[in-house]
């Protein structure tokens, strides 16, 4: 399986090899990449050259701007069922922290494909269903615009 990815030391997005993942695991959801979002983000991380890798790798798989199809639900899913289209939240808590994700220090998150976390420029991954919203068919089209939408909504309140 092949991915996007930045490498510590390069200013060019190289594509890697990625394992296939295993089947979801109690509590967990097989998600297929559909459409991915580039944007600043992806270029500013691949232009500083140091990507903020996961914990002992060089390289960062990008994508945080993403709609996918589930393919595969664990047990205890019951929110999702195969086919259901998603997108996925990039910032995630780390465990300890309660607060909501974007009012986070840095530090207390991770966030797929941008802080120690690989992204969704590979074909398929695993993720939980807290970490997902469901997208209705009739917007699937625009669903992948979600996550900038969102960043100018933000800052259009400023």
């Amino acid at each position: 399986m092949h991915a996007i990815a930045a490498v510590i030391g390069s200013t060019k997005p190289v594509v890697v090899d990625s394992p296939e993942p295993a089947g979801p695991g109690a509590g967990e959801v097989l998600c297929r990449t559909l459409q991915l979002g580039i944007c600043g983000t992806d270029r500013e991380i691949l232009l500083s050259a140091r990507p903020w890798a996961p914990a002992g790798e060089e390289r960062l798989i990008l994508g945080h701007e993403c709609l996918a199809r589930i393919e595969a639900v664990g047990n205890g899913v019951a929110e999702f069922r195969v086919g259901d289209l998603v997108l996925p939240v990039v910032r995630r808590a780390l465990p300890g922290y309660s607060r909501r994700a974007d009012l986070l220090p840095f530090g207390a998150f991770v966030e797929r494909g941008i802080v120690r976390e690989h992204g969704f420029s590979q074909p398929r991954w695993i993720d939980r269903p807290e970490h997902l919203f469901r997208v209705p068919a009739a917007i699937a089209d625009l669903a992948v615009l979600a996550e900038p939408l969102t960043c100018s909504e933000i800052f259009s309140d400023s």
